[in-house]
């Protein structure tokens, strides 16, 4: 991130109260410099709300329990066979009811 944005200005003005807040919190946090933390922490949130708009916000456990049901899809139950019985049946309908037309 350092080197794509390090010709390119952002230019901030805010209060004292808030500068030393955030100081506090960049020292807190392990940053070298206020800007740092400040490019840090809008870039993440950026990221996260990006992402969150695009609806590609799984967790580490919801991507796990997804790619382990494609990989190993459960029986169907007896409910989905039903379905799938009356689905196959109206098929077979509209097809006879096709051949019947022509």
């Amino acid at each position: 991130m350092k080197d794509q944005l390090s010709h390119e200005r952002i230019y901030m003005r805010t209060n004292l109260a808030t500068k030393s807040f955030l100081e506090a919190a960049a020292i807190l946090s392990g940053y070298n410099n206020l800007t740092s933390f400040v490019l840090t922490t809008a870039y993440k949130e950026a990221q996260r709300v990006i992402n969150e708009s695009q609806g590609r916000i799984l967790s580490e456990r919801d991507r796990d329990l997804i790619l382990n049901l494609l990989s190993n899809p459960p029986e169907p139950n007896k409910k989905l066979r039903n379905l799938l019985l009356d689905a196959a049946k109206r098929n077979e309908q509209e097809d006879e009811n096709k051949d019947a037309i022509e």
